[in-house]
């Protein structure tokens, strides 16, 4: 065997290292991608339940809560601003899941979830008179009036129950 032929078989079997490299690469960074989108899920979803607890475990705040959907006109001036920063955190969270939706960096399925449970809220009266006042503050107020005309054709006012809503709520 010639230098030449040592050469040439060198050269393909580098060639063939490069391919493989290559490959082995490509299988990392869709492993990377796939657990990159179950942190982002992850932490989306720790954040989500960390601001429906916040309504759910103290009994007051959870009745001002109940309150404001049911009437939100009827509340005083403090009692609107308590409200408002409660109804702010899931739609705040939902600006936040449609942006790591648009990034691929969290479901469909979640993002619907997360306009299901806000959308769910304006559709009870006092959350109605809320997002008339409030809703064109948010980001997503587009997206989220596309979601509620959608979902006002499958719901009437008030029967689907979010996250945020007690079974006993009219």
């Amino acid at each position: 065997m010639n230098w030449d032929a040592i050469g040439a078989i060198g050269e393909w079997a580098g060639a063939v290292a490069v391919v493989v490299t290559l490959f082995y690469l490509a299988m990392q960074v869709r492993q990377s991608n796939v657990v990159a989108l179950a942190e982002a899920e992850r932490d989306f979803w720790t954040t989500w339940h960390g601001v429906v607890n916040r309504v759910g475990v103290d009994l007051e705040a959870a009745s001002l809560f109940q309150c404001g959907l049911h009437d939100f006109q009827s509340l005083s001036q403090p009692e609107k601003l308590m409200f408002h920063t409660q109804m702010c955190g899931p739609f705040n969270q939902a600006e936040i899941a449609v942006q790591l939706n648009a990034k691929g960096l969290l479901t469909k399925a979640a993002t619907e979830n997360v306009l299901d449970n806000v959308v769910s809220l304006i559709l009870t009266q006092g959350g109605a008179d809320w997002w008339k006042e409030q809703g064109q503050g948010f980001a997503v107020y587009s997206q989220i009036e596309d979601w509620r005309k959608r979902k006002d054709r499958k719901f009437a006012p008030a029967t689907k129950l979010s996250a945020f809503q007690s079974e006993t709520a009219e």
